[in-house]
């Protein structure tokens, strides 16, 4: 088991470019739990469009149980983008199926280029920024 601190998600956060705010148009958070590494990161790129979106297919539980065969939105932001780049922010990528369904729904809403970000990515799974890769069960700080 991985157990994280504030002090960890820093560290994750000190992973992301600093030249990644000249470019970012918004900052996308999957609620619930990537809410808060998405609003943490907003704040040191400087960024000052911050959105969020719901998706689901785990439960809240520890280790997750499988909801849905695939991510379904729940809820997501109004706003059109225009056309710039996103970063698209999650606690944990399992999948990535998440991500991938975030990054769609932005891309509808206007999104030019979608990066993403997960605190922590299972091995299989492919995206722009992580702070660790790891295969079992994770305790995030706000848990």
């Amino acid at each position: 088991m991985l157990v994280l601190t504030w002090n960890d998600l820093v560290e994750a956060l000190e992973k992301l470019p600093s030249n990644l705010q000249e470019e970012l148009e918004a900052v996308i958070g999957i609620g619930r739990s990537g809410l808060i590494p998405a609003a943490l990161a907003c704040k040191k790129l400087n960024c000052r469009k911050f959105l969020a979106i719901i998706i689901s297919k785990y439960g809240e539980g520890k280790p997750p149980k499988k909801l849905y065969d695939h991510p379904v939105v729940i809820w997501g932001f109004k706003e059109q983008l225009n056309g710039g780049t996103v970063l698209i922010v999650d606690d944990i990528a399992v999948t990535g199926e998440t991500l991938k369904l975030a990054e769609e729904y932005a891309k509808e809403k206007g999104a030019g280029k979608a990066l993403k970000f997960a605190l922590v990515k299972r091995p299989s799974v492919s995206i722009d920024f992580y702070g660790w890769e790891y295969e079992h069960c994770v305790i995030f700080p706000w848990e």
